[in-house]
C-alpha cells in the first residue's frame, strides 16, 4: 500500500500546487480550518523546479542516510516509523494553505521533503521484509512476483482514486477529502506492521546432482562391462 499510496500523492500534489488560490478572509463559502477550496496558484514550471529540488534530495536520503540507518535501527523499525509518518504528512497537507504566505513555499518544500523521506525508506524496507519472508529461496520468486502484482494493482488503483476524491471534495467545496482519505488509507498499513515479525531471510534449497558416470572415453562414457551380452 505504501508505494500505491505514495504514487497518489505525487499525481495529486502537483494538481494541488497548481489549483487557484481561494479567498479565505471575506468568502461565505469558507468555513475553516476544514472546509476550503483553496490550492497555491502556483504554475507548471515553478512545480517542476520544486520537484526537481526534491529529488537532489532524495537521491541523498536514498544513498547515504538510508543505508545506515537502517543497519543501526533495523529494516524493520524503520518500516514502522515511515508507516507512522505517512499518514500524518498526508492529513496535514491540505493545511498548508492556511499557513502565512512568507512561510508557506518553505513548508510545501519540507512537507514534499519529509514524504520523499517516508516512502524513501518505507518501499525498499516493505521490500526487504517481503524478501526476508520467505522460508527457501525455491518461494523467493514467487512471493516477489505476488508483492509486484500487488504493488502494480495498488499503483493504477490509488492515483484514480485519490484523483477522484480530489475532483469531488473540491466539488463539495472541501479540498481536503481527498488528503484526509489518503491518510486513513495510510493508516491502515500501520496495522499490520506492527504484527510483522522479521525473519532472516530465504536459505538455499540443497540441491542433489547425480553426476554421469564417465569412463576411459571421457565424460559420460558409458561402462564397457554393462549391458555387454555373451556371444
Amino acid at each position: 500500500m505504501i508505494s500505491g499510496l505514495g504514487m497518489a500523492f505525487d499525481s495529486t500534489f502537483p494538481v494541488f500546487l497548481h489549483h487557484p488560490k481561494q479567498d479565505l478572509s471575506h468568502n461565505p463559502d469558507v468555513k475553516l480550518p476544514f472546509k476550503f477550496t483553496s490550492g497555491f496558484g502556483v504554475d507548471a514550471q515553478t512545480i517542476g523546479i520544486y520537484y526537481s529540488i526534491i529529488g537532489v534530495f532524495g537521491m541523498l536520503i536514498q544513498f547515504i542516510c538510508f543505508p545506515p540507518l537502517a543497519k543501526r535501527y533495523g529494516v524493520l523499525n524503520c518500516f514502522k516509523i515511515a508507516s507512522l509518518v505517512l499518514p500524518a504528512i498526508y492529513f496535514i497537507t491540505p493545511f498548508l494553505v492556511l499557513v502565512p504566505e512568507p512561510a508557506r513555499i518553505p513548508a510545501v518544500l519540507l512537507l514534499m521533503l519529509a514524504k520523499l523521506g517516508g516512502t524513501t525508506f518505507g518501499i525498499p524496507c516493505c521490500t526487504i521484509l517481503l524478501t526476508n519472508s520467505a522460508s527457501s529461496m525455491s518461494v523467493l520468486a514467487t512471493l516477489n512476483g505476488v508483492g509486484t502484482s500487488f504493488s502494480a494493482i495498488g499503483r493504477g488503483l490509488f492515483p484514480a482514486l485519490i484523483g477522484a476524491a480530489f475532483s469531488w471534495g473540491l466539488e463539495m467545496g472541501s479540498v481536503a477529502f481527498a488528503w484526509w482519505l489518503l491518510a486513513a488509507l495510510a493508516a491502515l498499513s500501520v496495522i499490520p506492521g506492527y504484527y510483522i515479525v522479521e525473519q532472516e531471510g530465504p536459505s538455499r534449497d540443497e540441491v542433489e546432482y547425480e553426476e554421469p558416470e564417465s569412463g576411459p572415453n571421457g565424460y559420460g562414457a558409458t561402462d564397457p562391462s554393462r549391458g555387454a551380452t555373451s556371444n
